[in-house]
């Protein structure tokens, strides 16, 4: 009646469902910064962390980035990509929450433009950054481990 499930598809289960969440996380706040990116060239000031130049040159590309890597997760292309980049993103964001949060700045976190301006940042908004640069990392291990054994010829023989 019930089928164990083999740890080779729960992995596949695990990726897809990681690679779609952090997919609509990623067009989600993409699109949110794209539509408002005045909004977030000031947030991005308000850290006290990068000049005028560089805090320019990020609110240009994060959110395309946001959306490239999105589409990634969401179409299942590139994923090792994909999750190395999102890991290199939330790494990015957690610090500078966690940052601005030992600074003391009574700042909103900025992830999806105006949507969520109004709550700051807190410790409960790090430890969403830090829960989802955790299953970032799952996900690319996963996706590493299972690209080897398909390399190797060994998906599906050694779980």
């Amino acid at each position: 009646m019930w089928k164990v499930i083999s740890s080779a598809t729960s992995a596949k289960i695990w990726i897809l469902c990681a690679r779609l969440f952090i997919g609509l996380m990623f067009i989600a706040s993409g699109i949110a910064k794209l539509q408002q990116p005045y909004d977030f060239l000031q947030t991005l000031y308000r850290f006290h962390i990068v000049g005028e130049k560089v805090g320019l040159l990020l609110a240009t590309v994060i959110p395309w980035l946001e959306l490239c890597v999105g589409a990634c997760c969401l179409c299942g292309i590139m994923l090792q990509g994909a999750f190395a980049l999102s890991v290199l993103l939330f790494s990015m964001f957690t610090l500078v929450q966690a940052l601005a949060l030992a600074n003391g700045l009574s700042i909103p976190c900025g992830c999806f433009g105006n949507v969520a301006a109004t709550t700051p940042i807190d410790i409960k908004s790090v430890g969403r950054a830090v829960l989802l640069l955790l299953i970032a990392i799952i996900a690319l291990f996963a996706s590493t481990r299972r690209s080897e054994k398909a390399a190797l010829g060994l998906e599906g023989v050694v779980g």
